[in-house]
């Protein structure tokens, strides 16, 4: 490196007094300790005029890659930033997976509990409808009777007494009336609560023989939930009629020809 530097001061040396003398090399051979054709230090490479544009361009290209280093840091610091974000985004969707997770779990249990009460809801149910169906078995309720709202319990029962001697032709005094209401319906119908299952038993029988001549009706005071499973299948009855079959509502089942049908049934052969 030493030898480099040696020889291109020595090459600039010369230039600059070529320059000064007007390249008149004779006037320096006059001076004296000048060779007519000197060379360069012993052991170093042959100087060139035009290295002194070489160092020109020597540093036109290092402040080019001081430019280039400059962006290039530059671009490291945007990559950088960049790889922050990404790792920060990275975190968050970590958390929100972590999260995710925990939602599940937490869905999970709701729905096992959600399972749990609607299987605590069904038991309620059914035991409600168990003592609702019990308290109404000894009920009957009369459609066609000419009742009025503003009919005492004295009246009411002198109607159903009537009905049960001159229509059903019973012994009306033997049946016992606990109770007896008109129900809020277009008919005006009339629900008895009678003593016990056998006077209903004989009401019913009787009943049967004349619903053919006889527009008052007897029927029994069913739970909601039955009343609603009849009320849907009704339509079901009325088709199978239509098509010659022979059905008839059994409780909360519908019978054609002999088999019984649940709403079930039926909605799934649809």
């Amino acid at each position: 490196m030493a030898e480099m530097v040696e020889s291109r001061l020595w090459s600039s040396d010369k230039a600059l007094i070529y320059r000064i003398n007007g390249g008149n090399s004779d006037r320096l051979l006059e001076c004296g300790d000048i060779e007519s054709n000197p060379g360069p230090p012993k052991g170093s490479k042959k100087a060139n005029v035009d290295d002194i544009h070489d160092d020109s361009n020597v540093l036109q290209a290092i402040h080019s890659l001081h430019i280039e280093i400059a962006e290039i840091k530059s671009s490291v610091k945007d990559i950088a930033s960049l790889n922050a974000r990404v790792t920060q985004l990275a975190d968050s969707v970590s958390l929100l997976t972590n999260e995710i997770k925990d939602l599940k779990v937490t869905n999970e249990l709701l729905n096992e509990q959600s399972e749990e009460r609607q299987t605590k809801i069904c038991e309620l149910e059914k035991k409600v409808e168990f003592v609702e169906s019990e308290s109404k078995q000894s009920n009957i309720i009369i459609h066609g009777l000419k009742m009025e709202d503003s009919d005492n319990r004295d009246v009411r029962e002198k109607k159903v007494r009537t009905y049960f001697r001159e229509v059903l032709e019973l012994e009306a005094d033997d049946i016992i009336i606990e109770k007896s209401y008109v129900m809020k319906n277009k008919r005006k119908s009339v629900l008895i609560k009678l003593n016990n299952m056998r006077q209903k038993s004989l009401i019913f029988e009787a009943a049967m023989k004349v619903r053919e001549s006889s527009e008052v009706q007897v029927a029994n005071d069913y739970s909601h939930s039955v009343r609603q499973k009849r009320k849907d299948l009704i339509p079901h009855m009325l088709s199978a009629r239509k098509e010659g079959r022979k059905a008839g509502l059994r409780y909360d089942k519908l019978e054609i020809d002999g088999k019984m049908y649940t709403l079930d049934d039926l909605q799934s052969q649809h």
